[in-house]
């Protein structure tokens, strides 16, 4: 605003300068000061805001002239910090200058970084005015990266040339299993590139192999790795998994892939580990090695908690013998790759000293292959873990095919082959226990359905086993069994008389011993302490014992020391059906046999047999064996072509048929009793002897616990001597208890 010079009034009244006063004030408020209604609102220079607002203004969007507010701009304009287009930009044939090299594959690729690459073919621009040379294989979208076909192409390549690679350049590999997107780093990476000898994750340029100036780094989410990665060579699935986080991460292998053997000098540790296989494979015909599905070559040993593992072979057959270690034979030589025995998989302890017990271990879906061996090695050894889940697993060949030492196990389908000692082992040790097992179904056999094995399997000593080593083994609930291939189909035994297996039960067992020499189905008959051995349905067939049961040496007794079984039926048994010993007690609810039973039953004057119903569908040479239970000759004879004089074991006691002729020395004794066939205390049972000369009379039949014989009339002999004298043992019973 202009200054108001006024004129000075000196004294008096002067109306003409007083006038001209006013006049001067009119102009300048008129003219010059901005009015709030009406009057002047046009500025004629800037205003100095001196750091204060103006508020309260609108922004008219149809007028050009107007202020606009921070909202109305950030919503309509780009920011210079980074924003996102809602539409089009029309550049008017305008550029876009400074762009960076394309990280992205959705980002713009520049003219110049085509034209700086010179091999390849030619490639010509949309104004026709410029042709050059690019890199091989370059993808033709040019939005995307630069494309090699191989990892080693990569890393021979002067890459980004006349700039040199510089941080944030990408390419990608398309033509083997290492292939992906590899972002280049200028720093240091040589720490890195130590830790990653295989350059799976930093890949170094030829002109630099120690990544000091410099790696091309893998892009990935550090959690999912390919063995691919690292190239066709052993440690590839090693190197895998140590590159993913050190919490943990999933190994993917590729379906009909054979992946080399591993150095199990170090074992796997990390935790949270899952290998993730393409396909499960089988084994070849011959069994020498697996084939088809994702297959791990060599020994494979983890010691982590939660490690899971799906559709994965482990090889460490005849063919990765003779293959890569040659000279070795298994049974003579620690495997050659760490050490230790031959095995196909391992989750096992690996330090003896001071075990670890793992927690959370999942299969599904495995297949073990090992050398034959007689004395060392597992196919697929489970140990020292808690919390397991094991579903479809086959285990081939070695002293121990299948072997689960673990608490709280659950799964089934589990398969056991060719073992050297057993095919399937649940074993308890210092280092391992064996508790609360429960799995749907076992399978046990000299071989896989359908193969013909390049060496034939011996014959182990068990088919199914459980072993209380230097622990005790508790709760095992099996659900279907077939225990085929062993001389025993189902055996136990201990490494001290102070452990005990307790809590064993099996609801549908199936055994075949095949006529074995020595050949035995379901025995309980070592010196440890087993207790609570319970069965659904039994069947035993081609044995020479089918069943047998012995009360521990010490601490023994009736009361849970007892085999209890549903239903039992056994075929064509060359000399004990049912074998009670030492104090050992076998209830039977139903007991059928069929084919050829040489002896029914045994059992030693300590031991105990109850059964509740007995049929004989077959052949009985021998009802109770070496305790051939006859009549007294010169008393009683059976009555000829009648019911035929028998004792056997039904309702849960004895029974006795037979209708009996009296000879001419009358005495009161019918025949032996052995022991256990005794009640425990002395039973009077009435039957009726009838005779022409003596008429009908009723006397008692008298079974005790210390009496070697069946006696009737308390002992005394019968005062009836005619020939014509007869008495019916049918319906004649008694309890034991």
């Amino acid at each position: 605003m202009t200054d108001i010079v006024l004129k000075t009034i000196a004294s008096g009244y002067n109306l003409s300068k007083i006038n001209d006063n006013f006049e001067k004030i009119e102009s300048v408020i008129n003219s010059e000061v901005l009015h709030t209604t009406g009057g002047n609102n046009v500025l004629s220079q800037d205003i100095d805001m001196n750091s204060n607002a103006i508020l309260n203004y609108n922004t008219d969007l149809t007028n050009p002239g107007s202020l606009i507010n921070v909202g109305e701009a950030d919503s309509r304009y780009l920011n210079t910090s980074g924003d996102t287009m809602a539409g089009d930009i029309g550049m008017s044939s305008n550029r876009i200058l400074g762009l960076p090299f394309p990280i992205e594959a959705s980002e713009p690729l520049r003219k110049g970084d085509i034209t700086a690459n010179a091999t390849g073919a030619t490639v010509q621009y949309v104004d026709d005015s410029i042709s050059t040379v690019v890199p091989d294989n370059i993808i033709n979208d040019l939005s995307q990266a630069y494309e090699f076909e191989t990892v080693a192409a990569m890393k021979a390549s002067t890459l980004a040339v006349p700039h040199g690679k510089r941080t944030g350049d990408v390419v990608r590999t398309i033509g083997d299993g290492v292939s992906g997107v590899f972002v280049w780093n200028s720093g240091d990476l040589s720490a890195l590139v130590t830790s990653d000898p295989l350059g799976g994750v930093y890949a170094t340029p030829d002109s630099d192999l120690t990544g000091a100036s410099g790696a091309w780094v893998r892009k990935w989410d550090f959690i999912n790795a390919h063995p691919e990665w690292f190239g066709d060579v052993q440690d590839s699935v090693i190197s895998a998994i140590n590159a993913v986080s050190i919490l943990g991460g999933n190994i993917h292998l590729s379906a009909n892939k054979r992946y080399k053997p591993n150095d199990m000098t170090n074992p796997v540790l990390k935790a949270n580990i899952s290998i993730v296989g393409g396909a499960k494979p089988w084994f070849s015909t011959n069994c020498d090695r697996l084939e088809g599905g994702s297959i791990i070559e060599g020994r494979f040993t983890v010691s982590a908690d939660n490690f899971s593992h799906s559709n994965v072979g482990y090889d460490n057959g005849e063919f990765v013998r003779s293959t890569y270690f040659p000279t070795y034979t298994g049974d003579s030589n620690d495997y050659p790759l760490g050490g230790g025995t031959w095995d196909a998989f391992a989750l096992g302890q690996i330090d003896i000293v001071t075990p670890v017990q793992r927690i959370a271990y999942r299969a599904e879906n495995i297949i073990g292959l090992c050398i034959k061996s007689s004395t060392v090695g597992h196919a697929l050894l489970q140990e020292a873990f808690s919390d397991g889940y094991m579903r479809n697993m086959h285990g081939m060949y070695s002293l121990h095919p299948f072997v689960i030492k673990g608490n709280v196990v659950r799964g089934g389908d589990l398969h056991g082959y060719g073992g050297g000692e057993e095919h399937f082992n649940l074993k308890a040790d210092t280092y391992a226990a064996c508790n609360d097992i429960s799995l749907t179904s076992v399978t046990t056999d000299l071989q896989p359905e359908g193969t013909i094995p390049h060496s034939a399997p011996v014959v182990p000593a068990y088919a199914v086993y459980t072993y209380s080593a230097t622990a005790d083994v508790t709760n095992v609930n099996l659900g279907t069994v077939k225990a085929w291939g062993g001389v025993q189909g189902v055996g136990e035994s201990g490494g001290s008389v102070s452990n005990f297996i307790d809590g064993f039960h099996i609801e549908n067992l199936n055994i075949n011993g095949r006529n074995f020499a020595g050949s035995a189905g379901l025995m309980c008959s070592s010196d440890i302490k087993h207790y609570n051995y319970t069965f659904g349905t039994v069947k035993v067939t081609n044995v020479f014992d089918a069943v047998a049961y012995k009360a521990p040496a010490t601490g023994g007794g009736y009361n849970n020391a007892a085999m209890k079984i549903g239903t039992l039926i056994v075929d064509t048994v060359s000399l004990r059906g049912i074998n009670a010993i030492s104090y050992g007690q076998i209830i039977v609810d139903n007991y059928i046999t069929r084919g050829t039973v040489a002896n029914k039953y045994s059992c030693d004057s300590t031991a105990r047999l109850r059964i509740g119903d007995s049929r004989d569908e077959g052949s009985v040479t021998n009802r109770f064996y070496l305790d051939t239970i006859t009549l007294s000759a010169t008393n009683w004879q059976q009555f000829p072509s009648n019911a035929t004089f028998g004792i056997d074991l039904k309702n849960y006691g004895v029974v006795a048929t037979g209708l009996l002729q009296q000879l001419s020395n009358v005495n009161a004794v019918l025949c032996n009793l052995p022991v256990y066939l005794r009640p425990n205390v002395p039973t009077r049972v009435p039957l009726v002897i009838s005779g022409s000369s003596g008429g009908i009379q009723t006397q008692f039949v008298t079974p005790a616990p210390a009496d070697a014989n069946l006696v009737i009339n308390g002992g005394v002999n019968v005062p009836v001597a005619n020939t014509d004298t007869w008495l019916s043992l049918d319906g004649v019973s008694w309890k034991f208890d």
